[in-house]
C-alpha cells in the first residue's frame, strides 16, 4: 500500500507542479494507465504500466517524464530490484534517445552501463558504450565518439561477444566515412563481414547487410562502381531473402543513382522504379518524392522533358509539404534543365532562381548550424571548467573548515584539561 500511495502522490505533484495541462488526447490514455495501476500486485512495482506512462509522459513533456522515471527508479532502488531499474533506466534513456534529447540520453545510458558494469554484465556495458558513441557521433562530437567505440570494441573482443564486435566495426566506419577516411571505413566494414562470416542467423544477417549497404555507399562516391554495385547487390539478396522493405527500397535507388551515373538509363529508371512501388506501399512520403524526382531527372537525361516535369512537380510537391528541402533543391534544378530543353526559357529561369536561393540559404543554414553547434560545445566547455574551478574553491574551503575546526577542538580541551 506504502508503494502504490508514494507512486499516486508522485503523479499527482507531478501534474500540479508542471503548471501546464496535458491535452484531451493524451489525458484520456493516461487516466486508463493510471487506473490500470489499481489492479497491479505490490511486488511487480507495476513495471508494465509505469512504463508505458513514461512513454507517454516524454510524448508531451520532458522534463515531467524525467521526474516521474527517476522516482520509479528510486523505488525500484530501494526495492534493490536489479532488473527493473535497467528497465526503466532503459526505457528513460531509449526516449530521450528518440526525442532527441542526446545530452541527456548520453547521461542515461550511461547510468544504465554503470549498472551493468556493478552486474559484471560486459554485452551490457559493450552494448551502452556503443550507443552512447552513436549519439557523440549524431552530436558530431567525433572525439568523442571514437573513444565510446574503441572502449566498446575492447571489451566486446575480450569477452568474445563477435557479433556485437561486428556491430561495433560498422560505427568505427561510419566515423570513418563521415572523417572521409574511406579506406580505414572500408577496412572496418569488411571486418564486420568477416567476423560474421559463419553466422547465419537473422540478426546476423541484417548486420551483414547493413556493412554491404555502407561499401556500396563508399565505392560509389569514389567512383569504383563495379565494387558499389556487388555490394549493393548483396544487400538486395538479404532484403529479398527477409522481405525487407526499408533495405530493398534504398538498395534500389542506391543502385538506379549507380545506373545513372554509368549512363545505363534504362535500368536506372527499373530501380527507381521498383523503390517508389515499395516507397508507396509502406506509405514513406519522402522516399517517394525523392523516387519520383530520380526518375523525373533520368527523363531529363533521355530527353522526355514533357514526362520528366510530370514526376519532378509530383516528386516536389511532396517535399514541399514535408519541408524536404534539399530534395527541392534537386527537382527544381531538373525542372530548370527540362524546361530549357523545351526552350521555355523564362520558365527554366524561374526554376533556376528559385533553385540558387534555395541553395544559398541551406547554406546559411547549415553554417548558422556549424556555429551554434560550436558555440554550445564552447559553453559546455566553459560551464565544466567553471564548475572544476568551484569544485576545487569548495575542496579549499572544506580543507580550511577542517583544520579550523581541529583548532577550536584543541583549544576547548585545553581549556578543560586546565579546569580540572
Amino acid at each position: 500500500m506504502l508503494i502504490k500511495i508514494i507512486i499516486k502522490i508522485t503523479l499527482f505533484v507531478l501534474i500540479l507542479f508542471s503548471g501546464n495541462q496535458l491535452s484531451a488526447q493524451t489525458q484520456t490514455p493516461l487516466d486508463s494507465l493510471l487506473s490500470s495501476l489499481e489492479n497491479e500486485t505490490i511486488d511487480s512495482l507495476k513495471l508494465k504500466t509505469q512504463i508505458r506512462i513514461i512513454k507517454k509522459l516524454y510524448k508531451t513533456d520532458t522534463k515531467k517524464a524525467n521526474l516521474y522515471a527517476d522516482s520509479i527508479f528510486t523505488l525500484a532502488k530501494k526495492s534493490k530490484h536489479k532488473d527493473k531499474q535497467i528497465k526503466i533506466l532503459a526505457t528513460k534513456a531509449a526516449m530521450l534517445y528518440r526525442t532527441r534529447h542526446r545530452t541527456q540520453a548520453i547521461e542515461a545510458y550511461s547510468s544504465l552501463k554503470a549498472i551493468y558494469q556493478t552486474n559484471n554484465n560486459f554485452k551490457g556495458v559493450a552494448k551502452q558504450l556503443e550507443t552512447i558513441g552513436k549519439l557523440y557521433f549524431l552530436e558530431i562530437d567525433y572525439s568523442s565518439a571514437l573513444s565510446a567505440f574503441f572502449k566498446a570494441d575492447s571489451i566486446a573482443r575480450k569477452n568474445g561477444l563477435t557479433q556485437q564486435t561486428a556491430s561495433i566495426k560498422n560505427r568505427l566506419g561510419d566515423l570513418y566515412f563521415a572523417q572521409e577516411n574511406y579506406q580505414a571505413a572500408i577496412a572496418s566494414h569488411k571486418t564486420c563481414l568477416a567476423l560474421l562470416d559463419s553466422f547465419s542467423s537473422k540478426g546476423a544477417e541484417l548486420t551483414k547487410a547493413t556493412a554491404h549497404n555502407r561499401l556500396g555507399t563508399i565505392y560509389k562516391d569514389i567512383q569504383k562502381y563495379d565494387s558499389a554495385t556487388f555490394h549493393h547487390n548483396k544487400v538486395k539478396q538479404i532484403g529479398l531473402k527477409y522481405n525487407n522493405k526499408s533495405f530493398l527500397a534504398h538498395t534500389y535507388n542506391n543502385l538506379g543513382i549507380i545506373h545513372r551515373k554509368t549512363k545505363n538509363l534504362p535500368a536506372a529508371l527499373e530501380n527507381y522504379n521498383a523503390a517508389l512501388k515499395i516507397y508507396k506501399t509502406t506509405k514513406n512520403r519522402k522516399g517517394e518524392a525523392g523516387a519520383l524526382i530520380n526518375i523525373g531527372k533520368v527523363l531529363v537525361d533521355q530527353k522526355k522533358y514533357n514526362q520528366a516535369i510530370k514526376y519532378l512537380l509530383k516528386g516536389n510537391k511532396i517535399t514541399e509539404n514535408i519541408g524536404a528541402q534539399n530534395y527541392s533543391l534537386v527537382a527544381y534544378e531538373g525542372l530548370a534543365d527540362a524546361y530549357e530543353g523545351l526552350g521555355k526559357y523564362k520558365k527554366s529561369n524561374s526554376y533556376l532562381k528559385k533553385y540558387r536561393l534555395l541553395n544559398d540559404s541551406l547554406l546559411t543554414q547549415n553554417k548558422n548550424k556549424v556555429l551554434t553547434e560550436m558555440q554550445v560545445k564552447y559553453d559546455s566547455q566553459k560551464i565544466e571548467n567553471e564548475n572544476n574551478v568551484l569544485k576545487k574553491d569548495l575542496r579549499i574551503a572544506d580543507l580550511e573548515v577542517s583544520e579550523k575546526s581541529k583548532k577550536e577542538l584543541l583549544y576547548m580541551l585545553l581549556i578543560s584539561f586546565l579546569a580540572n
